[in-house]
C-alpha cells in the first residue's frame, strides 16, 4: 500500500513540474515579495518560475504574468533596460493582454524623461483595449481599460 502511496506522489509530483506549475509556485512566491516592497527577492523568484515554466507545458497567462512583474519588478529598481526586455517579452507572451506591458513601458518612459515614448506605448495600449483582440472583459480589466482611455 505505501508502495502504491509513494508511486502516486512521485507520478502526482512528475505532472506538477511538467505543467508548469513550478512557475505557479515561484509567481506566488514573488509576488508576495513584490507587494511587500522586497524587489530583489521578486526578481529572484520570477526568474526561477521563469526556468521552471516551459511554454510548451504552461498557459501563456502564466509566462505573460511572470515576465510582467519581473518587469515591474526591475523597473522598481530602477533597472529601465531589463524593465523594458521583460515588459515587451511579456507582451510578446500574450499579445491579447499586452495593454499591461504598453501601459508599464509607457510609465518608465514618461519617468525617465521619454515623453515621446511614453505616449507611443500608451497610444498602443489605447489602440489594445479598443479592438477586437480583447475579448471578453472582467471587471478589474474594464477598470484598466478604463484607465487607459
Amino acid at each position: 500500500m505505501i508502495k502504491k502511496l509513494g508511486f502516486f506522489m512521485l507520478c502526482g509530483l512528475l505532472f506538477l513540474s511538467l505543467s508548469g506549475c513550478g512557475g505557479i509556485m515561484h509567481r506566488v512566491k514573488g509576488d508576495k515579495f513584490l507587494n511587500s516592497g522586497q524587489y530583489n527577492e521578486a526578481i529572484a523568484e520570477y526568474e526561477e518560475g521563469l526556468k521552471a515554466y516551459s511554454a510548451d507545458t504552461g498557459p501563456n497567462a502564466l509566462r505573460f504574468g511572470i515576465l510582467n512583474s519581473l518587469g515591474y519588478a526591475y523597473d522598481m529598481v530602477d533597472n529601465n533596460d531589463k524593465a523594458s526586455k521583460y515588459y515587451l517579452m511579456s507582451i510578446e507572451a500574450y499579445p491579447e493582454r499586452g495593454y499591461y506591458g504598453y501601459i508599464n513601458l509607457a510609465g518608465l518612459n514618461y519617468r525617465i524623461g521619454n515623453l515621446k515614448g511614453a505616449y507611443e506605448y500608451s497610444q498602443k495600449a489605447k489602440e489594445l483595449v479598443n479592438s477586437s483582440k480583447v475579448g471578453n472583459w472582467s471587471a478589474y480589466e474594464t477598470s484598466v481599460k478604463n484607465a487607459v482611455i
